[in-house]
């Protein structure tokens, strides 16, 4: 099992297990003091989210109001960093696909190859109608968009010519320095499976239930790409399942609670058995002397966290492989 860490503060969001009060006027320095730690402690990725606006009213309040941009704050945290990797966010069709794939090129090539594009399809119709976007045409945009991003990251001269982008004597560098390129994709939709089946090394399954889990994956491994292309595949999912409406992100039900490291292990085992293989490291699980979670008062208090799950809960659960763990990267 492998782990990201969620820098609190980045984003204003209060689901999966919220935004402490201190985080609102997180500083700079304490950003980088945060990703420093888990960088140094072995922690193996970073997330960083995507959204340009919020709509003001009830959207603003259930998603929160502040999102940063992921390729900007993916270059400051790689910055902080040597060694972790950087998930970084991105809803493709929104993106002009040249920008979108120089900055991921760059992100990659100047940290060495520690980022790993996490592309999603989005869904918030507001969000689309604000950027000019067509939210009925998200679908073969993405599609189109991934493919020439690919051949600008691979070909010495690239071309292209598809109904949304067409570009033709393009000579494209920095190259990515990792070969190939891990694409990471969302969404839950038998569309979106097959398109982690064409293309992807990873699956951020955000929202899906985890009864569904194990189908997913499978549909995803059956389809005749990846079954002619068969590679590793990497499972992202949040410790306990999401408690959020997935498109409103309003709450809809209690969060599940679990505290103290051997419910965590379980937790961690049970995760292993549905296919998942990278999870949100749970630092709000730690429980007090007299076994109550234990709130998070201060930045101190969460790289104190850090060092306890990098102390007490890494080393025990690297063992825990995924049902799929032939295929995993180790």
């Amino acid at each position: 099992m492998r782990f990201c860490v969620t820098i609190p503060g980045l984003t204003l969001f209060q689901g999966h297990g919220g935004q402490p009060q201190w985080a609102t006027d997180i500083t700079s320095a304490q950003i980088a003091q945060i990703a420093g730690r888990a960088d140094k402690l072995g922690f193996d990725y970073l997330s960083v989210s995507w959204h340009v606006a919020m709509q003001a009213g009830e959207p603003a309040e259930n998603f929160g109001r502040r999102w940063p941009h992921s390729f900007a704050t993916a270059g400051f945290l790689l910055g902080a960093t040597e060694r972790i990797r950087l998930l970084t966010l991105t809803v493709v069709p929104c993106e002009p696909p040249l920008q979108m794939a120089k900055a991921f090129a760059t992100l990659d090539w100047i940290s060495g190859g520690r980022t790993v594009p996490v592309l999603l399809a989005g869904y918030l119709d507001w969000e689309f109608r604000l950027l000019g976007v067509s939210l009925e045409d998200r679908g073969p945009m993405m599609d189109e968009y991934v493919a020439a991003m690919s051949e600008l990251w691979t070909a010495d001269t690239a071309a292209f010519d598809g109904r949304f982008v067409q570009f033709a004597d393009v000579v494209f560098e920095p190259k990515p320095r990792q070969e190939p390129f891990p694409l990471w994709f969302g969404g839950r939709t038998k569309a979106a499976l097959r398109r982690i089946a064409r293309s992807g090394s990873g699956w951020q399954s955000y929202a899906t239930p985890f009864s569904e889990m194990r189908s997913h994956i499978e549909y995803i491994r059956s389809q005749p790409e990846f079954v002619a292309a068969p590679r590793p595949l990497d499972v992202l999912a949040y410790f306990v399942e999401s408690t959020h409406d997935a498109v409103s992100h309003a709450q809809v039900r209690t969060r599940q609670e679990v505290v103290g490291n051997d419910s965590i292990i379980e937790q961690l085992h049970y995760l292993g058995s549905i296919g998942v293989d990278v999870t949100i490291a749970p630092l709000d699980s730690m429980a007090g002397s007299g076994g109550m979670k234990q709130p998070i008062a201060s930045v101190a208090d969460y790289i104190e966290r850090l060092e306890w799950f990098a102390e007490e809960i890494m080393p025990a659960a690297r063992d825990i492989a995924s049902v799929f763990a032939a295929d995993a990267i180790t």
